[in-house]
């Protein structure tokens, strides 16, 4: 990689992209590299109370913590249930609304069957929070709504405001068993600086549905978070706050290269016989395009299909550099209700 590469003249981050991570070397690695090359912190990341257990969780989350301007953590409860679900026989690879009556109803017996290993596990994320209070900027609450029920939500939420000054807490709203009445209420109670929001399955094509939500909540000065989407066609059409994903690791793990225009290019050798957008297959004005973007960011793409490392480094750099713009009022095409 180029050590001065010519898009640092423009770079110029807004600050609505939250990074998820994990606390590994690999990805704490990268983010060093691409604070020491652009000259700036991170403004978000967030990572798992899950994966900061351990005696050098303290040490990994203050690594992760010197990464960024806020530091955003959640729980990792949909990590912690995959070890029951195994038990149970459970595979749930579609969203919660989606499942038939049936597989909803394993869900639950799930949730039932292991609640006092899920109260323990809330008990622990309380002490986290309370343990790392000083460190830690947002904290996200337990996302249990779907197979423990909204009580059950309720409870855990009131337990972490023992432990953290709410203000810190960012309440999460789903579809399961609330409606737009509830978030409004949320917003207009002023109890919330933020909120987060997780709408229908395919996220970044429910645009309507986030502006209804988000024209509600700046209406009462509330920041909103939407979970799980930073693509490009979503942050140029939704007046998001934040949001968050970790989409930039398909650079590692399919070798998937995220465009400024949106597109994808494939420069993994196992998919060029499959696929149109790999980078030998693309049209001569595509790979022109490709290669002149790659030259941008200081990559060559021989340095792209050898190292899982720089491709997830490019596709950080392009969410930075393209898709992290400020955020822009759109008009709602339905009406708030």
């Amino acid at each position: 990689m180029n050590q001065n590469p010519p898009f640092l003249k423009d770079f110029n981050p807004a600050g609505r992209i939250v990074f998820a991570t994990t606390p590994s070397k690999h990805y704490i690695n990268m983010f060093e590299e691409i604070i020491k090359l652009t000259g700036r912190k991170l403004s978000n990341v967030l990572v798992s109370m899950f994966y900061l257990r351990g005696d050098k969780g303290p040490e990994k989350l203050q690594r992760v913590r010197n990464l960024c301007d806020r530091f955003f953590v959640d729980s990792g409860v949909f990590s912690f249930r995959s070890q029951f679900l195994k038990e149970m026989g459970i595979s749930i690879r579609v969203a919660y609304w989606k499942l038939p009556m049936e597989e909803k109803e394993r869900l639950w017996a799930m949730g039932k069957k292991y609640r006092s290993e899920f109260d323990a596990f809330a008990e622990e994320y309380a002490r986290f929070l309370d343990r790392h209070k000083d460190s830690i900027d947002v904290a996200i609450d337990l996302d249990v709504e779907q197979f423990l029920g909204l009580d059950v939500a309720e409870q855990y939420y009131q337990q972490l405001q023992e432990s953290l000054d709410s203000s810190k807490i960012m309440r999460v709203w789903h579809g399961y068993g609330r409606d737009i009445k509830d978030w409004e209420a949320w917003c207009s109670s002023g109890a919330y600086k933020w909120l987060a929001l997780e709408g229908p399955d395919q996220h970044n094509r429910e645009v309507d549905f986030y502006r209804k939500f988000i024209r509600i909540a700046h209406k009462y000065g509330v920041n909103v978070h939407v979970l799980a989407v930073t693509t490009l066609s979503f942050l140029n059409l939704v007046a998001t706050d934040t949001c968050d994903s970790s989409t930039y690791t398909v650079g590692g793990r399919w070798a998937r290269l995220i465009m400024p225009d949106g597109r994808d290019v494939l420069v993994g050798t196992s998919y060029k016989k499959y696929y149109g957008n790999h980078y030998d297959n693309l049209p001569k004005d595509w790979k022109d395009y490709a290669d002149s973007v790659f030259d941008y960011f200081g990559f060559s793409v021989e340095e792209l299909q050898e190292s899982h490392y720089l491709r997830c480094m490019f596709n950080v750099l392009v969410f930075l550099m393209y898709y992290d713009k400020p955020a822009v009022e759109a008009p709602v095409s339905i009406e708030l209700f």
